[in-house]
């Protein structure tokens, strides 16, 4: 954009809003890491210690970023389950949740390795706090009173959404990707649904 002498006026991101890439690749080593050994020697095996070796970063590095590896693996999560989690919304035509599905399928054995540890309930809190935020954006949608909290109901949405996926992996089911979007958009709505009192 020129400026009255002529010259060229660019808009910048103020300093303090621009991520700091040195901190986006420490990060991203943290979680390299702690997936490589994940897929090693599973979930419950790795210790904080570990993803520090791995990673190379002091101890006082890793707490800057995380709490403790539940902490770690809760990041992780945070992108790919907002799809699962969108399956609750009328707005959602169904791609963003099979295109997460079918991510999550190339990382089958990962993702089979931690449903199979106790980062399953990690999975499930993370899950059903994303589900809790998709009431709070939908709140135009006009649910209804809730006949629970709303963070119960969006704990029992997301462990339906977590064994329908559950079984998925381990076989229980043939179903595609998006046979399976379509079956977690359905059961979804119908949990929270059933548990929002009608107008």
């Amino acid at each position: 954009m020129p400026d009255s002498a002529g010259g060229d006026v660019r808009f910048r991101t103020p300093r303090a809003f621009r991520p700091d890439r040195r901190v986006e690749r420490t990060r991203q080593r943290l979680l390299d890491a702690f997936r490589d050994l994940v897929l090693d020697g599973g979930y419950d095996r790795v210790t904080v210690l570990d993803v520090i070796e791995r990673a190379g970063v002091g101890r006082s590095t890793f707490y800057e970023h995380f709490e403790n590896k539940d902490d770690l693996l809760a990041l992780s999560l945070r992108h790919p389950f907002a799809g699962i989690a969108s399956a609750v919304g009328d707005d959602d035509p169904g791609e963003r949740l099979t295109f997460t599905l079918d991510h999550m399928w190339q990382q089958q054995r990962l993702a089979q390795t931690i449903l199979e540890s106790t980062g399953r309930g990690v999975m499930s809190r993370v899950l059903a706090a994303l589900v809790e935020e998709r009431f709070v954006a939908d709140r135009r949608a006009e649910r209804g009173a809730p006949l629970l909290p709303p963070h119960v109901i969006a704990a029992c949405v997301a462990e339906a959404q977590m064994g329908l996926i559950d079984a998925w992996f381990a076989g229980r089911t043939d179903a595609s990707s998006h046979a399976l979007a379509n079956a977690l958009r359905a059961s979804s709505r119908a949990v929270a649904a059933a548990l929002f009192r009608d107008r």
